[in-house]
């Protein structure tokens, strides 16, 4: 039986939304807001790393290059700067700050949030109508009391009006018939609304970052000496991200060959737009260090009853007995390995495994 093995790398992301787009105007004396871009992204198993970049025209004047709106998992100690360009320029350092937001930053939770809100007032609405049909229902219910005391009283005495009495009876049945139907017909569009409120509150909170109002402001400090055209790059690692490999396994009959793929199941909730960068899926584990781990080998073979193994592993040592007791004890036999298995070509780096999308 042939075996292959063929790599196939998915991706999915929960969360790709656009964020801000901030001019480059001066925010305070000698202070420049950056537009920056993401250009590549290295998610690892429990995080990733963000490469951003920003082209810029720098005077002398300025002190220090502001990235507003980054997302509030950006991990401080893991900022770093570079750069080049005509202007000669030094880098001082790296400040960051916590910006306190009045609405999230993000479009996509926004326009998800005031759903949220238009579907819970439409919800109001409709539970006030149910209200005043129970109301109606109610004063309905007490004319229909106090028509039948009168009624009684009418028969008791004597003269009682049919026709009156009838007209009355079928005119409060044909109202309460109508208080009721439409009850029913507002509680299934409130159980239908609540359906839908529940469906996009579970999406709100699939994409929605642990802090939605808060951000983070990196300030990159620096001196200019000369002025000029200047392309400034800053990395930093952000949480809530994460990649799994999923595996699928196929038989092929036709050509008595094993598919052996892999998928990657990107999720992240960073609270960044990921659109349009390149993406590296690695296998390195940044908070464990680089010591490479034990790898425990998958092994296929065709499978054997536990019964017949056991016979034979008894009749293996019984040959074995009588053929030492005839001849001395004779050389053993090598023990079997399993058979190197072909691998996709993907790219190395160290002691770990990046696959490019």
């Amino acid at each position: 039986m042939k075996k292959s093995t063929v790599l196939f790398l998915c991706y999915f992301a929960v969360l790709l939304v656009p964020c801000p787009v901030y001019s480059q105007e001066p925010a305070k004396e000698g202070e420049l807001l950056a537009k920056s871009s993401i250009a590549q992204v290295t998610i690892y198993p429990d995080r990733a790393s963000i490469l951003r970049e920003a082209s810029l025209f720098l005077k002398t004047s300025t002190k220090s290059i502001a990235f507003s709106g980054l997302p509030s998992t950006l991990i401080p100690n893991s900022l770093r700067a570079t750069g080049k360009g005509t202007a000669a320029v030094k880098l001082l350092g790296i400040d960051i700050t916590t910006e306190f937001l009045e609405s999230p930053l993000l479009p996509e939770i926004k326009k998800l949030q005031g759903e949220v809100d238009d579907l819970e007032v439409e919800m109001v609405k409709i539970r006030d109508a149910i209200a005043v049909l129970d109301t109606q229902e109610k004063f309905l219910m007490s004319i229909e009391m106090t028509t039948a005391a009168k009624a009684s009283q009418e028969i008791a005495a004597g003269k009682p009006d049919i026709l009156s009495w009838e007209k009355v009876f079928d005119f409060l049945g044909a109202k309460l018939r109508a208080v009721k139907q439409s009850r029913l017909e507002q509680q299934k569009i409130l159980k239908d609304q609540q359906a839908k409120l529940d469906a996009l509150k579970k999406k709100l909170e699939s994409i929605k970052p642990q802090k939605t109002l808060e951000g983070k402001k990196v300030s990159v400090l620096l001196d200019v000496s000369r002025a000029g055209e200047f392309s400034l790059e800053i990395s930093y690692t952000v949480m809530n991200t994460r990649w799994v490999p999923v595996y699928t396994m196929r038989a092929v009959p036709d050509s008595a060959e094993i598919e052996f793929a892999t998928t990657a199941v990107v999720i992240q909730k960073s609270g960044e737009d990921w659109e349009n960068a390149k993406v590296l899926l690695s296998t390195a584990s940044p908070a464990l260090g680089t010591q490479p781990s034990e790898l425990n080998p998958w092994l296929l073979d065709i499978y054997v009853p536990r019964r017949m193994v056991a016979l034979r592993a008894e009749e293996k040592a019984k040959d074995e007995v009588v053929s030492e007791v005839i001849a001395g004890v004779t050389d053993r036999e090598a023990p079997s390995a399993p058979a190197e298995i072909a691998t996709a070509a993907v790219l190395e780096s160290g002691l770990h495994l990046n696959f490019e999308i």
